[in-house]
């Protein structure tokens, strides 16, 4: 009984690691869409693995950005998969999904490579959060400097 109550406590989804945390200027949603069009600008074959899913609330004045590895994702066949050189990558939608009415962003979801948070603080003030994968996350936060200029 012991040790299946240890291997239960292994299998518990951890929430993402917190890699960056700060204040830019600028709009909260110009900033996501000016990240999420780097992201799949990205060339590098690591990048090129990962689907963004960019969230607009609204309501809150807040976004998030999802990342996805493609290669677990539902739908994906050697046809439109990244690692297909000559795949037409296609996936779902790319436009942002607009979510009114919602009080806070949920996400159960810990499936995702990282995710970026951000909120509108004041005017032309936005708080951003990176959570995730270091390496990527780093990335992003280079990514979200250059569009905060």
């Amino acid at each position: 009984m012991l040790l299946l109550s240890a291997c239960a406590q292994l299998s518990e989804p951890k929430e993402k690691p917190l890699l960056h945390e700060a204040e830019l200027r600028g709009d909260y949603t110009a900033l996501a869409h000016c990240v999420v069009n780097q992201l799949r600008a990205d060339p590098r074959q690591f990048m090129r693995m990962l689907h963004y899913k960019l969230r607009i609330y609204p309501d809150i004045v807040t976004t998030d950005i999802y990342a996805y590895d493609t290669r677990f994702m539902p739908g994906i066949y050697p046809s439109n998969s990244p690692n297909n050189p000559d795949a037409v990558l296609d996936y779902m939608d790319t436009d942002p999904e607009i979510l009114p009415g919602l009080r806070e962003p949920v996400s159960t979801d810990l499936k995702h490579k990282f995710v970026l948070i951000t909120k509108k603080k004041h005017e032309n003030v936005t708080t951003v959060t990176i959570k995730g994968d270091k390496f990527l996350g780093d990335i992003v936060w280079v990514f979200l400097q250059a569009c905060g200029d």
